[in-house]
């Protein structure tokens, strides 16, 4: 199917997508730190959704829905990019943010 993607870019720092995920499967998602793929994602994504997690449990309390955050998280698909200076990956791979600076 077709989604319309609505990209959140604050300054040139942060550009956040979220999608539907389609597979039904645990969280997924795409990230970058500084233009290198992070496959493994780290600390940029967890903050990403964490604030979405949240966000969408206060939506869904609303009209009196409260599902478990691991739910929420588990049908996003998140794509984040994050520019920041000094990154600290977790090995010569680069496959994982470990500390950003904010």
């Amino acid at each position: 199917s077709t989604h319309i993607v609505p990209v959140v870019c604050t300054d040139k720092t942060w550009c956040v997508a979220v999608l539907p995920n389609d597979t039904r499967d645990d969280f997924q998602h795409m990230s970058f730190c500084n233009g290198i793929a992070t496959t493994d994602g780290g600390t940029h994504v967890s903050h990403v959704m964490r604030t979405l997690t949240k966000l969408f449990s206060e939506a869904l309390a609303k009209v009196k829905l409260k599902p478990a955050a691991k739910l929420i998280k588990d049908n996003i698909f998140l794509i984040v990019t994050l520019r920041t200076s000094k990154p600290l990956f977790d090995s010569q791979c680069k496959t994982k943010l470990k500390k950003y600076s904010k």
